[in-house]
């Protein structure tokens, strides 16, 4: 819809950005605590996004016409196919 209304009007400009799991450095250390726990933070696939990294991606999105970036970070030491399978094991 966004699309078609910048197509009426070239000067329109609008930016959607979306951002799933934000965390702050400070919640860092809580990590620890979901290590043996697959199911604390599955909704989210164990990923998140840094506040630093948020700022850069933002700096980084506006100007073009579609930006996407994705990061390789998760809230676990192990590997997220390990977390999956423990999660949702195979019959």
């Amino acid at each position: 819809m966004a699309e078609q209304y910048a197509r009426w009007d070239p000067s329109v400009k609008i930016i959607s950005l979306r951002f799933s799991n934000v965390m702050l450095p400070q919640e860092y250390e809580t990590f620890e605590g979901w290590q043996n726990d697959p199911k604390a933070r599955y909704w989210n696939c164990w990923g998140y996004i840094g506040q630093f990294f948020l700022y850069s991606f933002v700096r980084l999105a506006l100007g073009r016409r579609r930006c996407f970036r994705s990061l390789l970070l998760t809230t676990t030491t192990s590997q997220t196919q390990e977390m999956v399978d423990r999660q949702w094991p195979c019959p």
